[in-house]
C-alpha cells in the first residue's frame, strides 16, 4: 500500500471520527414555540410533573398546564390582578405558592388547582423586594429578598408555605450595603440535597450565599461575576448530583455584552471558574441542568444556549431567549418561558422512529 494511499485513508477516517463525534453531542431537544395572547412578562415557572407546568409574570398572570401544554389555563388571584409574580413553585396540579415582589412583598398558596389562592405572607415596608422562594420538601422552604438594615432578607416556611416567618436578625446573612438579588428568574435561589440552599447575589461583588441546615446558617463564596457595576452578579445558579455548579447573568441592560455571564464550579460553589473561550451570548437570566442528561441550558432576553462539558463551552439554541426555564424531573419536557407571553416547549425529538425506551416499554 503506497504512503498516499495510507494517507488519504487516515484522512478519511479522522474525518469520520469528527463527524461521529459531532453528531453524538448533537443537541437532542427541539423547540416548539407556544402562542398564549397573554399579556405579561413571565419570570417563574415550575414543572413537577411532566404533564404539569405553572408559569407566573406581571399583571397578577398564571398560567396553567395539565397536559403536557396542549392547553393552558389563565388563572387569577382575586384583587392581586396587578402584583407582579416573579417565582411560582408548584408540587403537583393543586398545589402551588406564588410570589409577589415589591412594596407590598406578597404570597400566595393554592390548594385546589387555583381557583382559589390564600394570603400567606405580607410586607409593606418601603424597602421589602422579594427575590425568589424554592423548597426543600413539599412542607420546609426559603423565601429571600433585597437587603434591609444591612440584612439579608430570610423567610422560611414549615408548612408548605401555608405560613412564613422571617429569620431571626442575628442568623440573617450580612449584606454589603443595600445587596439583594435578581427576581429575572425565579431561579436565582435554589435548594440542593435534603439540607443545602444557595443564594445568588447582585452588586457590588456577585456573591453566592449558602446554607447546609435549610436556612438556620448562612456563609458565602465569590462567584467572580460581580465586578462593582449595578446591573452585574449572580441572576441564576444551578447545581448537579454530582456537585457541578454553573452561575450566569451579566447586565440586563447590555443583553449582548458577553463578558462575565457565567462561571462553573466543581466542589459545590466553593471555586469558580470564569467561562471565557465559548460562554453563553450575552446576558443569561437562568440556568438549569436538564435532569438524567449531561446538558445544560441557559436562556436570557437575547437567545439561549446550551452545554454538554458542565457548562464550560456553549453553542447558540435555535430559538428565541426567554426569562427563565423549568423541566419536568424527567428531564423529557421542559418550558422557556418569557416577555410579551412568550412561552417555548422543549420537548426531547424521538429519532428511533418510533421505538420505545426501556422505561416507556416499562410501562
Amino acid at each position: 500500500m503506497s504512503r498516499l494511499t495510507l494517507c488519504l485513508l487516515s484522512i478519511f477516517f479522522l474525518l469520520s471520527a469528527c463527524e461521529t463525534e459531532n453528531e453524538s453531542v448533537a443537541f437532542p431537544y427541539s423547540f416548539e414555540l407556544v402562542k398564549t395572547e397573554v399579556v405579561s412578562h413571565f419570570r417563574g415557572s415550575s414543572s413537577p410533573s411532566e404533564k404539569v407546568c405553572w408559569i407566573s409574570g406581571s399583571n397578577g398572570t398564571i398560567l396553567k398546564t395539565t397536559d403536557g401544554g396542549n392547553t393552558w389555563e389563565k388563572l387569577v388571584i382575586p384583587g392581586h390582578e396587578k402584583s407582579d409574580l416573579r417565582d411560582i413553585e408548584a408540587f403537583d396540579e393543586d398545589n402551588a405558592v406564588a410570589m409577589g415582589v415589591g412594596s407590598p412583598a406578597k404570597i400566595f398558596r393554592t390548594e385546589d388547582g387555583g381557583k382559589t389562592w390564600f394570603l400567606t405572607y405580607s410586607n409593606d415596608h418601603p424597602d421589602i423586594f422579594l427575590d425568589g422562594i424554592a423548597f426543600f420538601n413539599k412542607n420546609e422552604g426559603l423565601a429571600f429578598g433585597d437587603a434591609i438594615d444591612n440584612k439579608i432578607i430570610i423567610l422560611k416556611t414549615y408548612d408548605a408555605g401555608k405560613s412564613w416567618s422571617l429569620l431571626p436578625e442575628l442568623r440573617l446573612p450580612d449584606a454589603i450595603g443595600k445587596e439583594g438579588g435578581f427576581a429575572a428568574s425565579g431561579t436565582s435561589i435554589i435548594t440542593h440535597g435534603e439540607s443545602e440552599a444557595y443564594i445568588g447575589l447582585g452588586s457590588p461583588r456577585g456573591r453566592l450565599i449558602y446554607s447546609h441546615d435549610k436556612g438556620e446558617n448562612w456563609d458565602f463564596y465569590l462567584t467572580g461575576l460581580g465586578n462593582g457595576d449595578e446591573n452585574r452578579g449572580v441572576y441564576s445558579i444551578d447545581i448537579d448530583k454530582d456537585g457541578n455548579g454553573i452561575v450566569v447573568g451579566g447586565d440586563w441592560e447590555k443583553k449582548d455584552n458577553f463578558d462575565l455571564v457565567a462561571a462553573t464550579s466543581h466542589d459545590k460553589g466553593l471555586h469558580w471558574e470564569i467561562s471565557t473561550e465559548n460562554p453563553p451570548n450575552g446576558y443569561r437570566s437562568a440556568v438549569k441542568f436538564i435532569p438524567n442528561t449531561e446538558w445544560v441550558i441557559t436562556t436570557g432576553p437575547n437567545g439561549t444556549d446550551y452545554s454538554n462539558d458542565k457548562g464550560i463551552h456553549w453553542e447558540s439554541a435555535k430559538t428565541d431567549g426567554a426569562n427563565t426555564i423549568t423541566f419536568s424531573p424527567n428531564g423529557k419536557l421542559g418550558w422557556l418561558a418569557g416577555n410579551d407571553g412568550r412561552i417555548i416547549k422543549v420537548y426531547l425529538e424521538d429519532k428511533t422512529s418510533g421505538d420505545l425506551s426501556a422505561e416507556d416499554k416499562k410501562e
